[in-house]
């Protein structure tokens, strides 16, 4: 394959350098190792509400670290194959192309990760879909609005409680 068919990982820079990821690997495990130590301290575990939050925040910073360890990874073994397959290396090929959406992928979800890093980002929220005027179509319209945010809720991973539910006179909610 020639080189000049391979994705440019170029494209990727300005992503990749969004996310800062040695910096943000650094004040990562800052924080990892602040909540460790309170963890240490004589009483933490007598409140289990703050103790059982600490330690999810603890699992969730290990695997943002973990995902931006790889991103890095990923690029510098992109710049290494794309330096080889520029001097005629084709054993590469497959490879790169591979690495390459990967990491486009990884990049991509860290960029909306650091994009919703504010202080509610992490909070639960209230979803309410009503069907409103417009007959059975309506209804029809409101269920599969449901049924597609709680897909999209499952997918992520995302606990979520429908709490209530009225079902329409033909179809739909």
């Amino acid at each position: 394959m020639d080189s000049t068919n391979i994705p440019q990982i170029m494209s990727l820079m300005p992503d990749f350098r969004q996310i800062d990821a040695e910096k943000s690997i650094i004040d990562i495990n800052k924080e990892i190792i602040e909540l460790e130590k309170a963890t240490l301290e004589t009483g933490y575990w007598d409140n289990h509400e703050i103790a059982k939050n600490n330690s999810m925040r603890i699992g969730a910073l290990k695997k943002e670290v973990a995902e931006l360890q790889k991103a890095s990874e990923l690029m510098a073994d992109l710049e290494f194959m794309e330096k080889e397959i520029t001097n005629g290396e084709v054993a590469y090929t497959d490879d790169y192309t591979k690495n390459f959406a990967e990491c486009k992928k990884v990049i991509a979800e860290l960029r909306v990760r650091k994009f919703l890093n504010g202080k509610f980002d992490r909070s639960s929220a209230i979803i309410s879909i009503f069907a409103g005027q417009g007959g059975t179509e309506a209804n029809d319209w409101a269920e599969i609005l449901t049924r597609m945010y709680l897909r999209y809720f499952s997918s992520n991973n995302w606990e979520f409680e429908e709490i209530m539910k009225t079902p329409g006179t033909e179809v739909g909610i």
